[in-house]
């Protein structure tokens, strides 16, 4: 069924969007120009604006450029974002462009879309998944629509929409105690794991960064690691932060890698040839869902609530947090991007790093080398 006309040049396109067409001969040129756009207005409006759109034709005003639709302008802001976000974050772009937003609100053209299109959008999304994930999706379309509007001289009509209300989640971390627990559980009942548990526990390192360890990171001597990379989808790339760091090493971590690197070598483990610290048994690094399975079932046999691997992590800045460590030093160690320039701006000196990560480490497992030996 075709748009029913309301007047000369004028067509209802429905949802409260007019479609106005005007034509004229442009006088520097003697060429016929022609504007079809479907605009947000009432009627009144659409002729006001139609008989504007017919003075600048024929007073040789040249026409601005042409507002694009939402796939459009989309399309070229991710493609804009290839050399400034890592790959990770472009494919979760990507994907929620592709799936949840141009789906529903790509042919719209940008000077047309309206508050109540965005409005029903979001009541769609909420039916279908949590309001956590509405939210992310609607974070990067306010981004979309900040820059374009900005480009075009528009009015955003996203300015006013509201996140959806989210639950309080307990995101999880340890105390000192149910750490120790959890440690001895591990290096019990799964020898082999206890080495990067331990890491991950004394180091604070992201599961991906830990996992992108190869022998050369390790300085021994040094008593420091190298964090340069992570591992994400079996990809290489740089940290979350962009930045490499260096974290200490402590005594303790440093004795269990002794006795896994022997024990690569007395076995010839998989992955040894290049380099890997944690590899399956087809010598591939560990994946992230490696602990899927058997965390939790350590978590119930320590009697602590179910943990993730990023839980270690957590625990250690808590664990940095109880031993009073400066703000600055505890955003060297663990990457956070908090407080940039103040950091930006301090030495981190390895003795200072040191003492901070051994007196977390007396509130968590205390000292000694530790035991556990390998087995996979």
């Amino acid at each position: 069924m075709g748009q029913k006309k309301l007047a000369p040049g004028i067509w209802d396109a429905g949802r409260g969007l007019k479609r106005i067409r005007v034509r004229g001969k442009d006088p520097r040129t003697g060429k016929l120009r022609e504007r079809d756009r479907t605009v947000a207005c009432t009627l009144r409006e659409a002729k006001r604006i139609r008989e504007e759109w017919h003075d600048e034709i024929v007073g040789g005003v040249e026409e601005p450029d042409p507002v694009p639709t939402l796939r459009t302008y989309a399309t070229s802001w991710l493609d804009g974002k290839r050399k400034r976000v890592r790959w990770q974050s472009l494919e979760k772009y990507a994907g929620i462009l592709d799936q949840h937003i141009l789906p529903a609100l790509g042919d719209i053209y940008l000077d047309a879309l309206a508050r109540r299109d965005i409005e029903a959008w979001v009541q769609a999304q909420a039916e279908q998944a949590k309001p956590r994930s509405v939210n992310a999706r609607l974070a990067i379309l306010k981004s979309i629509l900040k820059e374009a509007t900005n480009e075009f001289g528009l009015r955003n009509p996203s300015v006013l929409i509201r996140t959806l209300p989210t639950p309080d989640v307990n995101r999880p971390s340890m105390t000192p105690d149910q750490l120790r627990v959890l440690l001895e559980v591990i290096k019990t009942e799964a020898p082999g794991a206890y080495c990067l548990a331990l890491m991950l526990a004394l180091t604070g390192m992201r599961w991906g960064e830990a996992t992108a360890l190869k022998w050369s990171d390790i300085d021994r001597e040094g008593r420091v690691i190298h964090v340069t990379k992570t591992l994400a989808k079996q990809r290489l790339g740089p940290t979350k932060s962009g930045k490499p760091r260096i974290v200490p090493l402590p005594e303790k971590l440093a004795s269990e890698l002794d006795k896994r690197r022997r024990w690569q070598v007395e076995t010839q483990c998989p992955g040894l040839v290049d380099g890997w610290i944690w590899a399956d048994r087809k010598g591939r690094p560990y994946r992230g869902n490696q602990w899927e399975v058997p965390l939790p079932r350590w978590c119930k046999a320590a009697g602590i609530p179910r943990m993730t691997p990023h839980s270690f992590r957590r625990t250690f800045v808590d664990l940095l947090r109880l031993a009073k460590v400066d703000a600055v030093v505890e955003h060297a160690l663990v990457g956070h991007a908090g407080d940039v320039m103040r950091e930006h701006y301090s030495t981190i000196r390895p003795d200072e790093s040191n003492a901070a990560v051994e007196e977390a480490i007396s509130l968590a497992v205390g000292g000694g080398s530790g035991g556990g030996t390998e087995k996979e």
